[in-house]
């Protein structure tokens, strides 16, 4: 497990160094972005030093590691971890109690199997959306309590 001081200078200097900058590259390219085409040297800087963090703190390596750009979210990174299921869930809530100040969200994809219940799968995302401070939103509204009346024949 690394120590409190590396974890410390990981994030000053993607913080202090990178996260500006980034941010600046993704608001003006987010029209135009394509993967691993607007990458900035802070971009790639910031990549890489995810990449060493992970390692550090026994992560699998990852397959990919991408940045991209939402509307609704902003600036988000994608990893996609070659294990199943289960363990990605594990590596990602790691990764997020590791990285909680880094103020970048980060989604784990993985090439494995599926190998936890749909409702196991529900509870930790649940719990990795709200480390994030991300809310689940909709294209359209909907009322919940009707749906669910109606499912459950009330």
């Amino acid at each position: 497990m690394p120590s409190e001081k590396k974890t410390s200078l990981f994030l000053e200097q993607t913080q202090e160094k990178h996260l500006s900058q980034i941010r600046k590259t993704y608001t003006i390219g987010k029209n135009l972005w394509e993967p691993f085409t607007l990458l900035s040297p802070e971009t790639k800087t910031l990549l890489k030093l995810l990449e060493a963090y992970l390692r550090e703190i026994n992560i699998p390596p990852p397959e990919i590691i991408e940045p991209n750009y939402s509307d609704k979210m902003g600036l988000y990174i994608i990893v996609v971890l070659p294990c199943n299921a289960s363990q990605a869930l594990q590596h990602w809530t790691k990764i997020l109690d590791e990285l909680h100040d880094f103020n970048i969200p980060i989604f784990i994809k993985w090439t494995g199997k599926l190998d936890v219940s749909p409702e196991k799968l529900g509870t930790y995302l649940g719990k990795i959306l709200a480390k994030m401070n991300i809310h689940l939103i909709t294209e359209k509204p909907f009322d919940i309590v009707k749906i669910l009346k109606e499912e459950w024949s009330l």
